[in-house]
């Protein structure tokens, strides 16, 4: 008798769990994403009225960081400003026009 070949399970992107989350119907990522952005959107505004075209959000335990009115990234808050100082790091970087 032939025993069946063990395998790993299939891993999941990022990528495909938010196609598949969009496309199946699952969730509505256009009503996250516009809920979203409205969530940001008076930050961003006070950022850009005082000539901040970057910007951190700390939120909820999240920092939300958006650069030329493009949410980037989001990641856990620290706490000890560590991600404030990579922005600025990246911030001052040049870039080829890629967000």
């Amino acid at each position: 008798m032939t025993r069946p070949v063990k395998h790993k399970p299939v891993e999941i992107s990022n990528h495909a769990m938010m196609r598949w989350l969009e496309r199946s119907g699952v969730v509505d990522i256009e009503a996250m994403r516009t809920a979203l952005s409205a969530a940001l959107d008076r930050a961003v505004a006070a950022s850009a009225a005082i000539g901040g075209g970057e910007c951190l959000i700390l939120s909820n335990g999240l920092v939300y960081v958006v650069r030329d009115n493009v949410l980037i990234t989001v990641v856990p808050d620290n706490g000890r400003g560590k991600h404030a100082r990579n922005f600025t790091h990246h911030a001052n970087r040049p870039t080829n026009g890629n967000v």
